[in-house]
């Protein structure tokens, strides 16, 4: 049986539910705001479970992958100072490998053999001790290979080893720190030696330095998926908690005049619902 209008005046049916619709319009709105305010789309779990259970683990991966990323910066520096001292001992050994001629030659007197002598000696005593060098306490030319991290599920790979750097096989032997003048260009005959000796230590010197350039590569690529990544997941995770403004604007600015428009007829609904009543009085007797 339909209300009858003076029953709906009389219990305020109608305004009623014009405070529900107007709670309602009320409540999106403010919703609408911590939106636009935050700049997410998911403010709170009960607006999207699934999406905000999504998030948390999208979350959680990038950063571990950051972790794994930051793993593989520390290793990069590791190997890239390895690849800064090479480069020095490349240098030295090429002058080493120069004054070895020059004391070769017969127009070279004793007393610049001896010149050339001590240059070479500093030089050698140099490249013996880069050996010794250490980069976050670890030493930089372990015998033990080197492994990082590569990927946010714990996935590591394990590096070129860069040779032992005192190893007889790796440097000729002479440049042992412990043993440094086994050979020298004071004569003649001995500066041929060193010549040889030096000629077979840029040899294997270069083997090293292949390897260093090759770990800084491999590690470069690594990096570079783990960039690819995280960007890529994060673009998913802002698709699931990200408000697009321009929609959300919109939804505002409909939800705000609602609300306003609402607001003003619950006013003239009373006024209306007063002016009602009153008619229906029925006069004093």
């Amino acid at each position: 049986m339909a209300t009858q209008p003076i029953s709906e005046i009389a219990s305020n049916y109608v305004g009623f539910r014009l405070a529900r619709i107007l709670n309602d319009n009320t409540a999106a709105l403010t919703k609408s705001i911590e939106r636009l305010t935050s700049g997410l789309r998911i403010v709170s779990a009960g607006d999207d479970p699934s999406g905000a259970a999504i998030s948390v683990k999208h979350e959680n991966a990038i950063a571990r992958m950051g972790a794994a990323q930051d793993g593989i910066a520390n290793t990069t520096d590791f190997v890239e100072t390895q690849s800064d001292f090479l480069s020095s001992v490349s240098e030295s050994l090429t002058r080493m490998s120069e004054l070895a001629v020059l004391s070769q030659s017969g127009s070279t007197t004793d007393a610049q053999r001896s010149a050339y002598q001590i240059e070479f000696s500093q030089l050698q005593l140099f490249v013996s001790d880069v050996g010794n060098r250490s980069f976050n306490q670890l030493d930089l030319f372990r015998t033990s290979s080197l492994s990082t991290v590569v990927n946010e599920n714990g996935g590591s790979i394990t590096l070129q080893s860069s040779l032992n750097y005192h190893a007889t096989a790796a440097l000729g032997g002479f440049f042992n720190v412990y043993n440094p003048t086994t050979v020298d260009i004071s004569a003649t005959a001995s500066a041929a030696a060193a010549q040889a000796a030096v000629s077979t230590a840029i040899t294997n010197l270069t083997v090293m330095q292949s390897r260093v350039s090759g770990n800084i590569t491999v590690l470069n690529l690594y990096d570079d998926l783990l960039t690819d990544a995280i960007d890529n997941l994060t673009a998913t995770k802002d698709r699931i908690t990200a408000v697009d403004t321009a929609t959300e604007s919109a939804e505002f600015s409909r939800l705000d005049l609602l609300t306003q428009t609402g607001t003003s007829m619950i006013a003239n609904w009373n006024t209306l619902r007063t002016n009602l009543l009153d008619l229906y009085q029925f006069p004093k007797i």
